[in-house]
């Protein structure tokens, strides 16, 4: 595969030119989706972005017009240019220059796409006679996923913005965003400094690493709830998210990774309000109520080469119906080695102080940890970014086949489950025990695979 294919588009693109075969004098779709894409990849992104900025070129006016081309146009609209006419197409780059008839780009870094994307005859006008030479392109090894040139820029604009701030709120509700976020703050910022998080889910089931799922959760209650199955990356049990439940991530160099720290500081945050939350002897934050010490956050770590992570959750104002009917439900015929979830009476805090809502606590929190580092915190918009990792933390390899191996069996069949699939099977009907063997289990996309789900019965 060639790794950096530009200088040989750019040959193209010259011994083109000196034909006079090229783009001078046209007004063509080349920047639009209908005939070329132009999306870029991770590799082509960077050599545009680190060029603009350069330059000098990254400025409001260019972040302005960036917004407008993703947010003003659209692909399927035609750009009008007055009374019962259209120009084109609506363009997907925002470096197109109508009036001056090119591109604001120079073509050491163009995109690839519109590098080989030319002309096929002289004179061209409208651009009917230009095609991209697929020979070229196919060979092309391309980096991770494609974004069209906007919002690739401004979604690793935003990552790099990341770097220069230590507190977070992300007004994204989908769990796999939040844990892709979570994962990027862990793995990708360097600093010294300790990092804050705060996010919340839709209705969720978020099962640590190393548990069984049908060992935690009702799951076919769960799905005709329409609740997401979520498997985070740090161990301990089985937890519920709605929007009544916040959670906070923090992340620090190993050394000062401390549960006990970070919980007094959740502690300190909330003091002033009617609310009095104490440690247990589990190192979760409790609080009395009724002469009764009911669990309102528990807590997980995750540790990488030398950082630390240390999330939680806050019960606000959760549906705690959801929690006592679909947790740690009783089954029999499970044999397994993974960590069981302890039951703990729980509580909501807004039933002890009913002003106390997701918000207050958020502005409490985040202004705490300001006082303490001095660090304002940043809204995060999942619009705005695009993580590797989120894809993984959706996909069934990672929510269903890393559970541990486990055995299922009755009076009638035992099913031995490894790697998320059937590994053995001893049933009555023979001839289904050797059909089901290698069958995943699970779910994909919330739905079932088609194939047997036995533990759904």
């Amino acid at each position: 595969m060639i790794q950096n294919p530009r200088h040989q588009l750019i040959e193209l693109m010259e011994s083109l030119d000196k034909k006079n075969i090229n783009c001078a004098n046209c007004t063509g779709v080349c920047c639009t989706d209908l005939a070329n894409s132009m999306k870029i990849d991770k590799y082509e992104t960077t050599v545009i972005y680190d060029y603009l900025i350069k330059k000098n070129l990254w400025d409001d006016q260019l972040e302005k017009s960036i917004d407008e081309t993703i947010n003003k146009y659209r692909l399927n609209q035609d750009l009008s240019t007055g009374k019962n006419s259209s120009f084109r197409r609506t363009y997907t780059c925002p470096f197109f220059k109508y009036k001056s008839l090119g591109c604001a780009l120079p073509k050491e870094v163009k995109p690839y796409g519109c590098l080989a994307f030319n002309p096929k005859v002289v004179g061209i006008k409208k651009g009917e006679d230009c095609d991209t030479d697929p020979t070229l392109l196919e060979n092309i090894d391309q980096e991770g996923e494609k974004f069209s040139i906007p919002v690739a820029l401004k979604k690793y604009h935003m990552q790099n913005k990341i770097s220069q701030f230590r507190s977070f709120v992300s007004t994204s509700s989908n769990p796999y965003f939040n844990l892709a976020l979570e994962d990027y703050l862990l793995r990708e910022v360097k600093t010294d400094e300790p990092i804050l998080l705060i996010w919340r889910n839709d209705p969720s089931i978020v099962w640590g690493k190393f548990q069984n799922p049908w060992l935690e959760c009702d799951i076919k209650n769960a799905r005709a709830r329409g609740l997401k199955f979520v498997r985070r990356q740090s161990g301990g049990g089985t937890v519920y998210h709605d929007l009544g439940n916040l959670n906070f991530s923090i992340i620090s160099d190993n050394g000062f990774c401390n549960r006990k720290q970070n919980l007094n500081f959740i502690i300190n945050a909330l003091k002033g309000t009617l609310l009095e939350l104490k440690i247990n002897e589990r190192s979760d934050l409790v609080v009395e109520n009724g002469g009764k010490n009911y669990k309102v956050s528990g807590s997980a770590f995750k540790q990488v080469k030398d950082r630390g992570l240390h999330h939680g959750t806050l019960l606000i104002n959760a549906d705690l119906e959801n929690i006592r009917g679909l947790l740690n439900p009783t089954r029999e015929g499970i044999e397994s080695k993974s960590i069981r979830s302890v039951s703990s009476s729980v509580i909501n805090l807004n039933e002890i102080d009913n002003s106390f809502t997701y918000e207050t606590a958020v502005e409490l929190i985040t202004s705490h940890w300001e006082k303490i580092h001095t660090s304002k915190k940043v809204i995060i918009d999942e619009k705005d970014f695009n993580f590797n990792k989120k894809g993984m933390f959706t996909s069934w390899d990672w929510v269903w086949k890393e559970t541990p191996k486990f055995s299922y069996h009755n009076k009638y069949s035992t099913i031995t489950i490894h790697k998320g699939y059937i590994s053995e099977a001893n049933l009555a009907d023979k001839e289904l025990s050797k059909k089901i063997k290698k069958f995943k289990i699970g779910l994909k996309n919330n739905e079932d695979f088609g194939e047997f789900n036995f533990l759904f019965d």
